[in-house]
């Protein structure tokens, strides 16, 4: 929550639509983790292999884990990606329709940052992490049309980092602020 909150910050007014929690009195857990790709290849297999351990262990239900997608990531070419690592059956893309009519007991979800409102898990993943939190500086916009997106940016990104209950791993091919990444893990 302390990193979560660190990335308003960045936002230049004083946000209605964010209550800061009284962090005080919350238990202290895990540091987000933040790793760093060189591209989003390199994104993918990280992530693959961070997912790989975490379910190889074997002490996490597989519907205790949340895959978020930011809009460079698509959940339907993920979803095979998934199932070749870990085994068919074992994700299911909550944005799809006739994969929800399944039964979600038992699988990872796997959903675009769009979708996560509302949702929680144990265990949080995010890809495209930094390409949404800089997606303004990557579009051809005015100032104006810039701080807006900046602003819808970040408040997904937040929402997405608060989803997770005991861990949160966040991939990137973009750095984060400064004093968002003094607050988390990072690899490289």
């Amino acid at each position: 929550m302390v990193a979560a909150n660190a990335l308003l910050e960045h936002l230049d007014e004083d946000s209605e639509d964010f209550i800061q929690p009284d962090l005080e009195k919350m238990t202290r857990g895990r540091k987000p983790q933040v790793i760093y790709n060189a591209s989003p290849q390199d994104e993918q297999k990280r992530f693959l292999n961070e997912l790989h351990n975490c379910v190889g262990e074997g002490e996490i239900p597989l519907q205790q884990i949340i895959i978020l997608c930011s809009e460079t990531v698509n959940p339907w070419r993920l979803k095979p990606v998934i199932e070749r690592a870990l085994g068919k059956g074992s994700v299911v893309n909550c944005n799809d329709r006739n994969d929800l009519t399944e039964n979600l007991g038992g699988k990872i979800r796997l959903m675009s940052i769009n979708g996560c409102t509302g949702m929680e898990a144990g265990i949080i993943f995010v890809l495209g992490a930094g390409r949404l939190l800089n997606k303004s500086n990557n579009l051809d916009l005015s100032d104006d049309e810039k701080v807006v997106v900046q602003q819808e940016s970040t408040s997904k990104l937040y929402v997405a980092m608060t989803r997770a209950g005991q861990k949160l791993v966040l991939f990137s091919t973009e750095k984060f602020p400064e004093n968002v990444e003094a607050l988390m893990d990072v690899s490289e």
